[in-house]
Formats: C-alpha cells, sequence, structure tokens
C-alpha cells in the first residue's frame, strides 16, 4: 500500500511538471482571431480560360479578378501581395484600376501608413507591383527566400520569366533586403500567432506561398495564384500556368487539409469572391 501512495505522488507531480511546461501553456494558449479580407483592384471581362485551369477548352474564356488582401487583428494590418502598378493595369487592360494603397484607404479605412506588414505571396508583377514602402512606410516585408532568389539570379537570363518578373520590382526587392526592411522565410513558419505561411515551390513559381489565417469561422487559407478560381479547388484541377503539374496538384490536396473546409480556401482571381462573401460590398468581401 506504501508502494502505491509513493507511485500515486510521483505520477501527481509528474502530471503538475507537464501541467507547468512551457509547451504544455503554449498549446492551451488561446490563439489570437483576425479578420480577412480581398480588396478588388482591377477587373478583366475575358480571359483565356486554359490559362487558368490545366487542359480547359482552348475556346472558353472567364472573367478575371485583380486582388489583394488584408488581415486585420491582434494590433496588426497585413497585406497580403499589393497589385500591380499603373503602367502595366493600362499594358494589360485592367478596367477599374485603383492603386492598392488607395484601394485600401477608399474601400476599407484603412491608411496607407496602419499597416504593419506586407506578404509577398510571388515575384510576378500584379501581385509585388504595388510594394513600395514609400506607399506603406511602416510596413516589414516578408517573402520566400527561394522566390527572391529567382527572381534575382535566373529570371534575369529567361526572357520567359520576364513576362512576368519585373526588373524594377526585383531592384527594389533587393534594395529593401539590404536595408533591413525584408524578411526572408525559409520554408513554411508561423509569422504570427495563428497566422501561417506554406511554401509550394515549383508550382505557379519557384517559390510561392499561401497563408492560412485564423478567424472565426476556422483557419482560412489564401491561395492566391495556386488556385486561381473556386473551380480549381472544387473540380482538383490545377493551375494553366504552372512549373511542375503534379506539385501543383499536390499544393491543392494540401491546401485543403489546412483550411477547416474547402469553403476557406480563397482563389486569387475568381469575381465570385464577391458573390460568395458579400459583405461589405463595394468591392471588397470579408472572408467568413
Amino acid at each position: 500500500m506504501k508502494k502505491l501512495n509513493v507511485l500515486f505522488s510521483l505520477l501527481l507531480v509528474v502530471s503538475l511538471l507537464f501541467a507547468l511546461s512551457p509547451e504544455k501553456a503554449y498549446a492551451t494558449e488561446k490563439v489570437p482571431i483576425y479578420k480577412v479580407y480581398t480588396v478588388n483592384y482591377g477587373y478583366t471581362p475575358s480571359y483565356p480560360a486554359p490559362f487558368l485551369m490545366y487542359l480547359a477548352d482552348a475556346s472558353r474564356n472567364c472573367p478575371m479578378d485583380w486582388a489583394f488582401w488584408v488581415i486585420k487583428g491582434n494590433g496588426r494590418v497585413i497585406l497580403i501581395d499589393t497589385g500591380c502598378n499603373e503602367k502595366l493595369a493600362k499594358k494589360w487592360g485592367l478596367q477599374n484600376y485603383e492603386r492598392s494603397d488607395k484601394a485600401l484607404s477608399n474601400k476599407l479605412d484603412i491608411k496607407p501608413e496602419e499597416v504593419t506588414d506586407i506578404f509577398i505571396t510571388h515575384m510576378h508583377w500584379d501581385h509585388v507591383g504595388n510594394c513600395k514602402l514609400d506607399y506603406f512606410p511602416n510596413a516589414t516585408i516578408w517573402m520566400q527566400k527561394t522566390e527572391l532568389e529567382f527572381a534575382s539570379t535566373e529570371a534575369g537570363q529567361n526572357p520567359w520569366a520576364q513576362v512576368a518578373i519585373q526588373e524594377d520590382d526585383v531592384l527594389r526587392m533587393v534594395k529593401y533586403n539590404w536595408e533591413g526592411r525584408l524578411k526572408l522565410i525559409d520554408g513554411n513558419q508561423e509569422l504570427y500567432p495563428g497566422i501561417k505561411c506554406y511554401l509550394f515551390p515549383r508550382t505557379h513559381t519557384y517559390g510561392s506561398q499561401a497563408i492560412s489565417v485564423n478567424t472565426k469561422s476556422g483557419t482560412v487559407v489564401l491561395g492566391q495564384d495556386l488556385v486561381y478560381r473556386f473551380e480549381n479547388i472544387d473540380k482538383m484541377t490545377p493551375i494553366g500556368t504552372g512549373l511542375d503539374l503534379y506539385e501543383c496538384y499536390k499544393a491543392l490536396v494540401t491546401l485543403t487539409e489546412i483550411a477547416s473546409s474547402k469553403r476557406l480556401i480563397v482563389p486569387g482571381h475568381d469575381p465570385a469572391v464577391y458573390e460568395r462573401w458579400t459583405t461589405p460590398g463595394k468591392g471588397v468581401a470579408e472572408i467568413k
């Protein structure tokens, strides 16, 4: 009986130590809840479907939304990408174009100087074109290390890469890196409590990333150009502009595993996002 009492006492002490351990305390700590918004900055009424969905009908065209995203909460205002500049908006025929800093202020009543962070998902012109600290003076920029490495090396010798990657965007990011305003991410990482990034190499680009966010409705995933349209997820069809088709498909599978439901995976270029999430409206959708 005495041995049983001693054993019981030891088990009780171990249990208390486990309960008070830092790991346990972190695991039970409440994760912040954020709000997530898609913000439109332009529109294209007709875009070739094969670029958006692998093996889509060559005669089919789809409307194209151009957007950036906002995460707000826990003392932070985070932009996911920044849209394109006015010069390329004209070149590619975007309608109703609005520069991202102005759209942020006009549509969400958020001042550009309130932005604390900018997460760049990849270095294409329509995602990084307005990533300028002149526009967002208090922001820290984050991107995958492999994305900057490719953009600043091999892309400069590859005319096909230069269709989507602009020299001035690359040089600006390299400058911010030297100035300490750019933080490089190496793989999957929790950037802030409840906000994680996931690297998907050799998918849409060499270092594309998606972002997951803890919200009141569950885990939202911003799929960016890994998921152009809801159709990519609904039919598990890879994008039509991938580097490696199988990697693009595996990325879709992983995104469905990360999100609380398929419904909470947000595509990068589908105007139907404003029909699925209708509030607050006028080119803004709160994902919930």
